[in-house]
């Protein structure tokens, strides 16, 4: 059994994605709860960080994140609010400054399931990334 509130569980997590993604860590939100996080829009590096495979996404979603007056980031991530784990995708919107989730978090038991989910989200960023444009 897969818990997020497991500190081994999260970190035989990041190891298993660090293979296919070097930006796999692990963060304290506060309070006491963690989670393991593949960024996709990230403010926090030097530069801002925005892991969209169309590079034309990339350059749209810079010229909006230096306009819009809040933090923008989007993040790929564990919780577990409603079971031992579930995977779905939380950020902010920089235009709004509202939080953004996914809206079906992936129930996870197993660590192989849990990269595949990552892995499943990784692959339409690109579609996540353009719905984080688009809010407003």
């Amino acid at each position: 059994m897969f818990e997020n509130d497991n500190p081994e569980d999260r970190e035989k997590l990041v190891e298993e994605l660090i293979k296919h993604d070097p930006n796999a860590f692990e963060w304290n939100s506060g309070g006491g709860i963690y989670h393991v996080i593949v960024p996709l829009i990230n403010p926090y590096d030097d530069s801002i960080s925005i892991h969209a495979q169309d590079k034309n996404l990339v350059e749209e979603m810079q010229a909006n994140i230096a306009e819009w007056p809040d933090e923008t980031y989007l993040y790929i991530s564990t919780n577990s609010l409603q079971s031992d784990c579930e995977i779905g995708l939380m950020g902010q919107s920089g235009n709004t400054g509202n939080p953004v989730s996914s809206p079906d978090w992936k129930f996870i038991n197993a660590l192989d399931e849990a990269v595949k989910e990552f892995q499943s989200i990784w692959e339409d960023r690109d579609e996540w990334i353009k719905k984080l444009l688009l809010e407003k």
